[in-house]
């Protein structure tokens, strides 16, 4: 498989950064990898921040010693909104973002590789 593909494939598909690091560029695979984990922790950290208020509305359920699960899954329902705060939209954003730009980046890398075999092995194209 050509490492142009092999960058997108790991890119793609596994994390963003995963081609780079695939492809020997650990400097840029650590930063894709580092901005989307930073995004996945942002949106971790709104969904933490609705656990006291699910607490909140079954407290009078809680202590009776009854769970209704029904509510808890209305409950979680309504807070779940993904994309309501700020954060939560600069977190998807920074994801995407990096997903994007680094099977991009992946793909080019991958091509220079490419290329570079060729020429190490005589030829002056690439074979299609």
């Amino acid at each position: 498989m050509k490492k142009a593909y092999q960058g997108l494939f790991w890119s793609g598909l596994v994390f963003p950064g995963a081609g780079q690091l695939r492809l020997g560029r650990l400097l840029s695979g650590a930063a894709y990898i580092t901005g989307a984990l930073l995004g996945v922790g942002g949106i971790m950290y709104s969904a933490l921040q609705r656990i006291p208020y699910i607490l909140e509305q079954l407290g009078p359920d809680l202590g009776q010693g009854t769970i209704d699960i029904e509510k808890i899954v209305k409950l979680s329902a309504q807070s779940s909104r993904i994309g309501n705060s700020p954060l939560e939209r600069l977190s998807l954003a920074l994801i995407v973002g990096c997903w994007a730009v680094s099977l991009v980046h992946a793909y080019f890398v991958g091509k220079r590789l490419d290329l570079e075999t060729v020429r190490l092995e005589g030829n002056e194209t690439p074979k299609a």
